[in-house]
């Protein structure tokens, strides 16, 4: 399901359009999917308040499942602007695929896509899950198209 498709799926949604009227917005999409598939199979789409610092996921997919608001992990956040997106998910996980493939020798079984707020720029984070667990992240702007960093962590390092 392209991210469109689900944004599509949510519009006249009771649930969601109670969350916007008590103030929350959309301000992240995420998605989980195997390296293999060509689109995930769901998104989650996450709605954030100011003023009661509460997120509430909804969960997209063949159905619309929201989830019911809890504390949110961090408490800078914005609104996503869905107009200043130019360069969309399928276009982002092509081109991150080659990227992966190209500059990177490791494999990866999973995909985490999520589009959010960093600082000012709206980005695109393709984030591949490798066998010995480390992160390939690749970010993409989503004005643009330009990549603008690809780096490597290990999930196992002591934090």
């Amino acid at each position: 399901m392209r991210l469109k498709q689900a944004l599509e799926k949510i519009k006249g949604n009771k649930e969601i359009k109670a969350l916007e009227n008590q103030g929350y917005f959309l301000n992240s999409c995420i998605a989980m999917m195997k390296y293999s598939d060509a689109e995930p199979e769901s998104w989650t789409l996450t709605y954030f308040s100011n003023a009661t610092e509460l997120v509430s996921a909804v969960n997209v997919n063949n159905g619309v499942d929201v989830k019911q608001p809890a504390r949110a992990t961090s408490k800078t956040t914005r609104k996503l602007d869905l107009k200043q997106v130019k360069v969309f998910d399928k276009n982002v996980l092509e081109k991150s695929k080659q990227a992966f493939e190209k500059g990177f020798r490791t494999s990866s079984k999973q995909i985490i896509l999520t589009l959010s707020h960093t600082g000012n720029r709206l980005l695109w984070s393709a984030n591949f899950v490798t066998p010995n667990l480390e992160l390939v992240i690749i970010k993409t702007d989503a004005e643009t198209g330009e990549a603008i960093s690809k780096t490597k962590e290990s999930l196992t390092a002591p934090v």
